[in-house]
Protein backbone atom coordinates (compact mmCIF):
# COMPACT_ATOMS: atom_id res chain seq x y z
CA UNK A 1 0.00 0.00 0.00
CA UNK A 2 0.73 3.40 -0.63
CA UNK A 3 3.61 5.02 1.60
CA UNK A 4 1.91 8.95 2.90
CA UNK A 5 3.85 11.01 5.34
CA UNK A 6 1.91 13.47 7.10
CA UNK A 7 3.98 16.80 8.51
CA UNK A 8 1.77 19.68 10.55
CA UNK A 9 2.80 21.69 13.94
CA UNK A 10 -0.16 20.62 15.29
CA UNK A 11 -0.03 17.14 17.20
CA UNK A 12 -3.79 17.15 16.91
CA UNK A 13 -4.25 17.52 13.11
CA UNK A 14 -1.59 14.96 12.50
CA UNK A 15 -3.53 12.01 14.50
CA UNK A 16 -6.93 13.79 12.99
CA UNK A 17 -5.01 13.46 9.46
CA UNK A 18 -3.67 10.11 10.20
CA UNK A 19 -7.34 8.73 11.65
CA UNK A 20 -9.06 9.64 8.44
CA UNK A 21 -6.93 7.61 6.52
CA UNK A 22 -5.60 4.10 9.16
CA UNK A 23 -8.90 2.31 7.76
CA UNK A 24 -7.71 2.96 3.95
CA UNK A 25 -4.46 0.57 4.91
CA UNK A 26 -1.96 3.26 3.67
CA UNK A 27 1.90 3.13 5.19
CA UNK A 28 1.22 6.28 7.42
CA UNK A 29 4.32 7.50 8.99
CA UNK A 30 4.08 11.78 10.70
CA UNK A 31 6.80 13.78 11.61
CA UNK A 32 6.62 17.00 13.83
CA UNK A 33 7.78 19.93 11.61
CA UNK A 34 10.58 21.34 14.13
CA UNK A 35 13.10 21.96 11.31
CA UNK A 36 13.51 21.88 7.57
CA UNK A 37 16.14 19.86 7.48
CA UNK A 38 14.49 17.26 9.08
CA UNK A 39 11.55 16.36 7.33
CA UNK A 40 14.20 16.37 4.02
CA UNK A 41 15.94 14.57 5.65
CA UNK A 42 13.31 11.61 6.33
CA UNK A 43 11.83 12.34 2.70
CA UNK A 44 15.55 11.30 1.55
CA UNK A 45 16.08 8.26 4.05
CA UNK A 46 12.66 6.78 3.12
CA UNK A 47 10.55 8.84 0.05
CA UNK A 48 6.83 8.30 0.60
CA UNK A 49 4.08 8.18 -2.05
CA UNK A 50 2.17 10.85 -0.55
CA UNK A 51 3.27 14.06 1.48
CA UNK A 52 0.52 15.49 3.22
CA UNK A 53 1.63 19.45 4.83
CA UNK A 54 0.40 22.36 6.61
CA UNK A 55 0.91 25.86 4.95
CA UNK A 56 1.93 27.54 8.34
CA UNK A 57 4.11 26.37 10.54
CA UNK A 58 6.88 28.21 12.03
CA UNK A 59 9.70 26.28 11.77
CA UNK A 60 9.19 24.42 8.52
CA UNK A 61 6.73 26.96 6.72
CA UNK A 62 4.96 24.82 4.14
CA UNK A 63 5.26 26.73 1.20
CA UNK A 64 9.37 26.45 1.56
CA UNK A 65 9.26 22.75 1.85
CA UNK A 66 7.12 22.38 -0.99
CA UNK A 67 9.77 24.74 -3.13
CA UNK A 68 12.80 22.60 -1.92
CA UNK A 69 10.83 19.19 -2.91
CA UNK A 70 10.02 20.84 -6.63
CA UNK A 71 14.34 21.55 -6.72
CA UNK A 72 15.35 18.31 -5.19
CA UNK A 73 16.07 15.85 -7.81
CA UNK A 74 15.38 13.03 -5.63
CA UNK A 75 12.00 14.60 -4.58
CA UNK A 76 10.87 16.37 -7.86
CA UNK A 77 8.16 14.30 -8.40
CA UNK A 78 6.39 13.38 -5.14
CA UNK A 79 2.97 14.37 -4.65
CA UNK A 80 1.91 16.83 -2.34
CA UNK A 81 -1.12 17.56 -0.47
CA UNK A 82 -1.23 21.25 0.79
CA UNK A 83 -3.63 20.64 3.91
CA UNK A 84 -4.63 24.29 5.17
CA UNK A 85 -7.10 26.99 6.38
CA UNK A 86 -4.83 29.66 4.92
CA UNK A 87 -4.58 30.48 1.41
CA UNK A 88 -5.04 33.77 -0.88
CA UNK A 89 -4.52 34.40 -4.37
CA UNK A 90 -0.47 34.34 -4.36
CA UNK A 91 -0.82 31.04 -2.64
CA UNK A 92 -2.81 29.68 -5.61
CA UNK A 93 -0.51 31.04 -8.27
CA UNK A 94 2.45 29.28 -5.89
CA UNK A 95 0.75 25.75 -6.03
CA UNK A 96 0.62 26.68 -9.92
CA UNK A 97 3.70 27.10 -10.63
CA UNK A 98 5.01 24.05 -8.54
CA UNK A 99 3.13 20.99 -10.33
CA UNK A 100 2.02 17.96 -8.47
CA UNK A 101 0.60 19.67 -5.66
CA UNK A 102 -2.92 19.55 -4.33
CA UNK A 103 -4.85 21.92 -1.86
CA UNK A 104 -7.22 20.60 0.71
CA UNK A 105 -9.42 23.37 2.82
CA UNK A 106 -9.59 23.09 6.36
CA UNK A 107 -11.63 22.08 8.14
CA UNK A 108 -12.23 18.85 5.90
CA UNK A 109 -14.87 16.00 6.56
CA UNK A 110 -12.94 12.48 6.39
CA UNK A 111 -14.19 10.48 3.88
CA UNK A 112 -13.14 13.80 1.57
CA UNK A 113 -9.64 13.84 3.03
CA UNK A 114 -9.17 9.85 2.46
CA UNK A 115 -11.55 9.82 -0.76
CA UNK A 116 -8.84 12.84 -2.25
CA UNK A 117 -5.58 11.23 -0.89
CA UNK A 118 -7.02 7.63 -2.95
CA UNK A 119 -7.56 10.00 -5.79
CA UNK A 120 -4.72 11.92 -5.85
CA UNK A 121 -2.58 8.35 -5.41
CA UNK A 122 -4.42 7.17 -8.27
CA UNK A 123 -3.76 9.85 -10.45
CA UNK A 124 -8.16 9.96 -10.74
CA UNK A 125 -7.94 14.24 -9.60
CA UNK A 126 -8.86 15.84 -13.13
CA UNK A 127 -7.23 19.10 -13.64
CA UNK A 128 -9.64 22.44 -12.76
CA UNK A 129 -8.05 24.53 -15.15
CA UNK A 130 -10.44 27.54 -13.55
CA UNK A 131 -9.60 26.82 -9.79
CA UNK A 132 -10.21 29.12 -7.03
CA UNK A 133 -9.37 29.38 -3.63
CA UNK A 134 -12.27 30.47 -3.24
CA UNK A 135 -13.85 27.15 -3.82
CA UNK A 136 -14.73 24.55 -1.42
CA UNK A 137 -12.75 21.11 -1.70
CA UNK A 138 -9.97 19.98 -4.00
CA UNK A 139 -7.73 22.15 -5.98
CA UNK A 140 -6.02 19.90 -8.80
CA UNK A 141 -2.33 22.35 -10.12
CA UNK A 142 -0.80 20.73 -12.54
CA UNK A 143 2.57 22.21 -14.74
CA UNK A 144 3.31 21.04 -17.96
CA UNK A 145 6.43 21.72 -20.29
CA UNK A 146 6.08 24.46 -22.20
Amino acid sequence: MARVLVVDDDPMARRFTMGCLEAQGYDLQDAEPTCLFRILSILHEAPPDLLITDLVMPDCPGQTLIRVCREDPHLKQLKILLLTGHGDIALAHFLQSMGSTHYLTKPVAPPELADCVKRFLQGELAVDPGWSLACRGTVAVSMTAV
